[in-house]
């Protein structure tokens, strides 16, 4: 089984595996703008249910 040290660098080896892809700049960018929108959403005063 990895140390920790190991698990953590490997954890670290994959996350950079994304520092130089052009797309994730779209990506984050397409969930900033969903994460902005106002989208309706129904409120129940019903407190019986």
């Amino acid at each position: 089984m990895p140390t920790y040290q190991e698990q953590q660098l490997l954890v670290d080896q994959l996350c950079g595996v994304w520092q130089n892809d052009p797309s994730i700049s779209k990506i984050f960018a397409e969930i900033d703008e969903q994460r902005h929108k106002n989208l309706p959403r129904e409120i129940t005063f019903d407190l019986s249910s």
